[in-house]
């Protein structure tokens, strides 16, 4: 399925769920069986999405007040439980632009703020020291220290 397909389904789902006309788990099922072209792959990362954003739709709703386009899409980009990559092909240009203009991730690693939006564009994150995607390496610096006879826990 072409990653722009994925977004709009996902935003379509979305949509229908937020309606709370149904259970969540009948509005899917309903979904999926009107769109037997869909795979096992995009069942998985559409109903994924969707419980995701029902998870944390106070959040997401709150960061999906500033944007451009469809609440229920920016709503489905927040929690896309899909492929990254799958999901950075769909987005527009206003969206991407959007993203740079608010968050300014220029000094960032990647150019992707974990902490704040940029987390939609990420895969994941592989690291055993967290703190280096925000900063200095603290775990790696401390380490160091030790080794060249410096304790980082002694008073100054």
């Amino acid at each position: 399925m072409h990653p722009n397909a994925s977004l709009e389904a996902a935003t379509e789902l979305v949509h229908r769920i937020l309606r709370f006309e149904h259970p969540t788990d009948r509005v899917v099922a309903e979904f999926f069986r009107e769109s037997r072209s869909l795979g096992a792959r995009e069942r998985h990362a559409l109903a994924e999405t969707a419980y995701a954003v029902l998870r944390k739709l106070p959040l997401y709703r709150h960061l999906a007040q500033s944007g451009s386009g469809e609440t229920e899409r920016r709503l489905a980009i927040l929690g896309w439980q899909g492929n990254a990559g799958f999901l950075r092909a769909a987005l527009s240009d206003a969206e991407i632009e959007h993203y740079l203009r608010t968050e300014q991730p220029y000094d960032c690693a990647g150019s992707a703020k974990a902490e704040t939006l940029g987390i939609a564009l990420l895969d994941a994150i592989d690291s055993d020291d967290p703190t280096a995607l925000i900063g200095l390496p603290l775990i790696r610096t401390c380490a160091l220290l030790r080794r060249a006879g410096i304790d980082p826990l002694a008073p100054s």
